[in-house]
């Protein structure tokens, strides 16, 4: 039943079979990663760094390589604050090709008489990826804490 748990609960659920069976619970945070609910992105990776083994390690490096550009953003944020220097050197790489805004004023628009920049849910995701994965990540740290 754990395994078969989807959408934003499949990180948590990922975990869980983590501690049950380490092979399971690996391919669980794999999909969890990859999946198609981005609720789900953020806690799997922050269980990855949680972890800390070279498996799920490689689960954040196979990460960047995603066609979704969140998905290697929340991979990269998560190479980042993990414990392991070669993990961070992979994500430096990342971050220096691909963060940023392509128009950090966003687009100007005019609705009655008054022009004010406005910006995509894309950007402002983008801008504020590592505070939405730091948050996930002390989140699991403090909820696991006794088991971990």
């Amino acid at each position: 039943m754990i395994e078969k748990t989807g959408g934003a609960q499949a990180r948590e659920a990922a975990l869980i079979m983590y501690l049950l069976d380490r092979q399971d619970g690996l391919r669980c945070l794999r999909q969890s990663l990859s999946g198609s609910a981005p609720a789900a992105y953020k806690d799997a990776a922050a269980a990855c760094v949680i972890i800390g083994s070279l498996e799920s390690e490689q689960i954040l490096k196979d990460a960047l390589n995603n066609s979704s550009p969140q998905i290697q953003h929340t991979a990269a944020c998560a190479l980042a604050a993990s414990k392991s220097e070669n993990a961070r050197n992979v994500a430096r790489p990342w971050f220096a090709q691909n963060d940023g805004l392509k128009d950090p004023l966003g687009q100007q628009i005019t609705v009655l008489g008054r022009t004010t920049p406005v910006f995509t849910f894309e950007e402002i995701n983008h801008a504020n990826m590592d505070e939405f994965f730091n948050w996930s990540l002390e989140k699991l740290r403090k909820d696991f804490a006794s088991v971990i």
